[in-house]
């Protein structure tokens, strides 16, 4: 019995093989070449025209939480670089981040 629902849980909680997880990479970085060239940095909760089919591609060709983690991961690296950048003063003390599954955006006010 508890070997059924061990087999169950694994066929649900499967891993992406080595070829899906490049495909899923390719997938992402290709998504994120086109929102650098596209993205208007003032308003980044509004995704381009342009990445729409390349951000189905990455949706379908990854697993959701990757998806979410990825977002989230972007957010967080232009955040770290606009600091590294321009440096934190105290009219810069909130950070936002919004990930959702169609949008995106990060700001610091």
């Amino acid at each position: 019995m508890n070997k059924i629902k061990f087999n169950k849980i694994q066929s649900v909680m499967s891993f992406p093989t080595k070829e899906e997880r490049a495909v899923c990479w390719s997938a992402r970085d290709k998504l994120w070449e086109c929102l650098d060239k596209y993205e208007d940095p003032l308003n980044r909760s509004k995704s381009p025209k342009e990445c729409a089919e390349l951000r189905k591609i990455y949706e379908k060709g990854c697993p959701a939480q990757w998806v979410k983690h990825f977002d989230r991961k972007r957010g967080y690296l232009q955040f770290k670089e606009k600091i590294e950048k321009q440096g934190i003063t105290t009219d810069e003390s909130h950070y936002q981040l919004c990930t959702k599954r169609h949008q995106h955006c990060s700001d610091v006010y």
